[in-house]
């Protein structure tokens, strides 16, 4: 939840949602989506986190382009353009029982930084 008060002012990005009608979100990871407006992809935005020393990984690869599956003829000429587009600008940021609020506001901060740097 702390990270959705701290991310929440930032502009063309998708945080996780902190409730449903039918249940509350654990965040036992935290992803979110950038926007169109970004210059960068996840990937890039990976990077660039990792040299201001904030770890985050991409969202998981859609099972349709895994090579494991498409060496087979698995989902052959299968297109799944949301799965694609969630891969490309998705991201996992830290989180965990772990973390100190303190180290959830660098994180936040960090990333923020970086967004800013990325806007097109």
């Amino acid at each position: 939840k702390l990270y959705n008060d701290l991310l929440s002012d930032i502009e063309d990005i998708t945080l996780p949602v902190a409730r449903t009608e039918y249940a509350d979100n654990i965040y036992w990871i935290y992803g979110i989506v950038l926007g169109e407006n970004y210059a960068v992809n996840a990937s890039e935005l990976i990077t660039l986190l990792r040299e201001k020393g904030v770890g985050a990984r991409n969202f998981f690869y859609p099972v349709h382009l895994q090579p494991v599956y498409t060496k087979d003829g698995y989902f052959k000429d299968e297109k799944c353009p949301h799965a694609e587009k969630l891969y490309q600008k998705g991201l996992y940021i830290p989180t965990g029982t772990g973390m100190t609020e303190q180290q959830v506001y660098i994180v936040a901060q960090r990333l923020k930084e970086t967004l800013k740097l990325c806007r097109e």
